[in-house]
């Protein structure tokens, strides 16, 4: 029985019962008396069931338990925002007489008997299973939280051998503590756009559905992430007291691949929200915002012709430390929005994907940097509309030391810089994206639970109820349809300023949107490409380069691919970090690349090589010439030995600086002629002419 049976019901008892008890009242009077007084009395009692009633549809959280209360009136058929219209018209008929109050409901509900559809398309909530099913859409955060708690410890023995550690079980759970929900909150630099992640949550319905129906041919949510050492993992390492629980590392060519935060994360994603996720790490040590861009322009990423879905900027450190003279101004408006607009430009032309993100994940040694870096990570954040995330903001001085005094979260800050912590820094850092994900998905839940229950836009006319009191009637549309595009195509600049800047702005944004879409199918394509990438997603062995550099290599002397080894100081086990690279190994090394028949239009190239500052370095300066070839045309036999510079630019790159660091740095070269055009020929020479070491690791032949 629904609602308004039962009120019709009792008004039926209630008439009964009035006809027996005036039955000895003799005067007409007193009858009348009584039936004014009786009938007050029965308006009151339905008034105050009516309002019973809304109260209990208010609080009820569950949506199920809600859905069953009110699933006779809805007669199954209507929308979810069908039960607030009839509530309202509920109010509007406390106004009219108990009559008419009737006749009107048995109208409405004959009407919604014959109001149905033939074919019903259920609309699935945006809020992800999970969630939804801990009650996230009228939950917080912080209770979400604390439900998936043992999800989370689950999702954190990573790799899966150390599930029966007793030593890494209570570890993780020591250092489960330390990160508490408030700490963590102070991590949202800035939120998502809701648009995006309603977006990402249809994906992961749509591919565990798809997934589930086709074991051979899985679909994945694509995370790309980018940064330097500190993301690629360099220090994190297994702490001596898990003995012999420790990982094998025997079948890993690097130590610290699943140490890492990224692949942590990953865990952490599918353990959750189930196996759809899936993390390339292109973080490169000495790499910053720079390369980047280049590497994004270019899709120099797994499957370039499949854009990522999420894409995460971490390359807080190199980015904050930059000491090659370069004015955080031109960090700021220069080389982070190229890498924002790179990511956004990857699909323009009215795409919600992907996500971009910028996350600091650092803090060590570098307390004015990192507060620097902040804030431009915020300025930036909020002017793109984008997700961004401050590990740095857990990890304080004050905190660090705390840390340092319990031995059981130690490897947090074991390292041998101070900008490279330990493996319980990647294990919080981890959480700390876990947990801006998990506050995205439920703001999301919660603002379409606040869509679907309050008033529809047609309905606060009617009823006269102000939508600031009754909540915003566009919240559900906003996120589903409404919400316009979150990217921002124009890059913000100190001198944006006044009205006329804004103006200038603004048909920056339209035209620079317009051409991308024009040409969104052909940019970013490379003829040839590979880039040195330890964490599996670039070259990362000697014979990969060799793979890589065979076909193209016309003749070479004196460069072999190399991997060296850096020994850890000041650590009690010694660490390998390997470095792989394209290397000369002597003055006067050479090598000529030659591509044949190109098969797209070819007019730069970019190489990413390594400065250092041993000794050995010093004077380290390489060469390059270009060359096109035009249909027919025959290379000459040392064409390269004899520049005329006045018909051939050579270009140079120093290999020696002062910093007592090892960094990667991209350059990028037009091609002679306007470059190639498809079926030409382009020809790369690349000598040593200063020093007696160089090394590069990642050559590639683009468009642009």
């Amino acid at each position: 029985m629904n609602v308004h049976q039962d009120l019709n019901s009792k008004k039926r008892r209630s008439r009964v019962s009035q006809v027996g008890s005036l039955g000895n009242i003799n005067t007409l009077s007193e009858m009348n008396n009584k039936k004014s007084l009786i009938k007050k009395k029965r308006d009151l009692t339905c008034l105050l069931i009516v309002v019973l009633y809304l109260f209990s549809l208010h609080f009820i959280t569950n949506r199920n338990d809600r859905d069953c209360l009110i699933g006779n009136y809805l007669n199954s058929t209507q929308d979810l925002n069908r039960d607030v219209v009839k509530q309202h018209k509920l109010l509007r008929s406390n106004t009219n007489s108990q009559e008419e109050r009737t006749s009107q409901q048995q109208q409405e509900r004959k009407a919604e008997q014959e109001e149905s559809f033939p074919q019903q398309t259920n609309q699935e909530s945006i809020c992800p299973s999970i969630l939804q099913s801990m009650g996230a859409d009228t939950s917080s955060t912080s209770n979400i939280w604390h439900h998936l708690q043992q999800q989370i410890i689950h999702g954190s023995f990573f790799p899966q051998q150390l599930q029966d550690s007793k030593p890494y079980q209570h570890w993780i759970q020591t250092l489960y503590k330390y990160y508490t929900v408030d700490k963590l909150r102070r991590t949202i630099a800035h939120p998502a756009s809701p648009k995006v992640i309603a977006k990402l949550s249809s994906l992961m319905r749509e591919y565990r559905l798809y997934n589930s129906q086709n074991q051979h041919l899985q679909k994945q949510i694509r995370i790309l992430i980018l940064g330097g050492s500190v993301t690629a993992g360099h220090d994190c390492r297994w702490p001596d007291w898990l003995g012999n629980d420790k990982p094998d590392q025997s079948n890993h060519q690097i130590p610290f691949h699943n140490c890492a935060w990224p692949a942590r994360f990953e865990n952490l994603l599918n353990t959750l929200f189930g196996d759809v996720f899936h993390v390339d790490n292109l973080a490169s040590g000495g790499a910053s915002s720079v390369w980047g861009s280049m590497l994004l322009e270019r899709r120099l990423f797994n499957d370039p012709d499949t854009i990522p879905d999420i894409i995460i900027s971490a390359y807080s450190a190199n980015d904050a430390k930059r000491n090659d003279g370069t004015k955080p101004s031109d960090i700021v408006y220069g080389h982070m929005q190229d890498l924002i607009q790179a990511a956004q430009d990857l699909q323009p032309c009215e795409h919600d994907l992907p996500l971009v993100i910028m996350a600091d994940d650092f803090y060590g040694d570098l307390p004015y940097q990192a507060s620097r870096f902040s804030s431009y990570v915020y300025q930036l954040s909020q002017w793109s509309n984008l997700m961004a995330v401050s590990g740095s903001s857990v990890l304080r001085y004050k905190l660090l030391q705390e840390l340092m005094d319990a031995e059981t979260v130690h490897p947090l800050v074991n390292s041998n810089f101070g900008i490279h912590l330990g493996m319980g820094f990647h294990m919080g850092m981890a959480w700390i994206m876990l947990f801006n994900f998990v506050n995205a998905f439920v703001s999301v839940c919660n603002d379409e639970h606040v869509g679907i229950n309050y008033l529809d836009e047609t309905e606060i006319g009617k009823v006269g109820v102000n939508s600031t009191i009754a909540g915003d009637p566009n919240l559900l549309p906003s996120i589903v349809k409404g919400e316009p595009s979150a990217k921002h195509f124009a890059h913000l600049d100190e001198s944006l300023g006044t009205v006329a800047d804004v103006s200038r702005h603004y048909q920056e944004n339209v035209e620079r949107r317009k051409k991308l879409c024009e040409n969104k199918d052909t940019i970013g394509k490379c003829t040839y490409s590979w880039f040195v990438n330890m964490a599996g997603s670039g070259v990362s062995s000697k014979a990969e380069i060799n793979d890589k550099m065979r076909p193209v290599l016309y003749d070479y002397e004196g460069w072999p691919s190399m991997r060296n080894a850096w020994w850890g100081k000041g650590t009690t086990t010694a660490h390998q970090v390997p470095k792989i690279s394209w290397s000369a190994k002597r003055n006067g090394a050479t090598f000529t690349m030659k591509l044949d028949n190109v098969t797209s239009s070819t007019k730069y190239v970019l190489l990413q090589t390594m400065k250092s500052y041993s000794d050995e370095w010093k004077g380290s300066k390489l060469q390059l010439v270009f060359s096109i070839l035009r249909n027919g045309q025959v290379l000459k036999k040392d064409w390269y030995t004899h520049v005329d510079n006045s018909t051939v630019t050579a270009h140079y790159i120093d290999g020696y600086h002062k910093d007592k660091t090892s960094v990667y740095y991209p350059h990028r070269f037009p091609l002679p002629q306007n470059g190639a055009d498809i079926g030409d020929t382009v020809i790369m020479n690349a000598t040593l002419v200063g020093g007696s070491k160089f090394q590069i690791s990642g050559i590639s032949f683009c468009a642009i």
